[in-house]
């Protein structure tokens, strides 16, 4: 009796599993890796590592940005909305900011329209955003809704998959990223 729930258990395991790639994709392209882009007219390094969270069931995008002696760190979640299915996420940061968004992907394209990024101590602003998925890189385009309801491009940026030895960060015993002291990239 007990083999007969035990088959009967994980076939409904397997049937109703539902894979990564079909729940994010596009997203999923990313997962395993770590990329680094320089801001624009900046020194600061900005780091992305992605990673499945709960076997597929979520995907995590950590981040650090490096540079100036204002390093912050952030953290994206992105799950599968119950009822519409679509992509949505939620960032936070440890300067205490943080927004909930929704994300498509068509053409080669991550669409990340309007979200609300809250800062700790400031009003909120709007964003929208776009990855150009190119292969093992991204383009990340960036812009603010202004007055009038305006958008105003901040930047482009040119994201590229970087080996553990040539980042600028690293992760700790507690699996936290920082910044590594003196490094630029190679």
């Amino acid at each position: 009796m007990k083999m007969i729930v035990w088959m009967t258990l994980l076939s409904t395991l397997v049937s109703t599993e539902v894979s990564t790639e079909i729940q994010f994709p596009g997203l999923v392209s990313l997962v395993g890796r770590c990329y680094q882009a320089t801001f624009p007219d900046s020194e600061k390094i900005d780091t992305h590592c992605f990673s499945e969270l709960y076997e597929g069931q979520f995907i995590v995008d950590d981040h650090l940005v490096c540079g100036d002696g204002n390093d912050y760190q952030g953290k994206t979640i992105y799950a599968i909305e119950a009822k519409s299915k679509n992509i949505i996420y939620r960032y936070y940061n440890s300067l205490g900011g943080f927004s909930d968004g929704s994300v498509r992907y068509a053409d080669g394209h991550l669409q990340f329209p309007e979200e609300t990024y809250q800062q700790a101590d400031g009003p909120a602003k709007v964003y929208r955003t776009i990855w150009q998925l190119k292969g093992g890189s991204y383009v990340s385009m960036m812009d603010e809704k202004v007055a009038d309801n305006q958008w105003q491009p901040i930047w482009k940026m040119n994201f590229k998959i970087v080996k553990a030895s040539n980042m600028v960060t690293e992760f700790n015993e507690k699996g936290q990223m920082r910044c590594l002291v003196g490094s630029t990239p190679k």
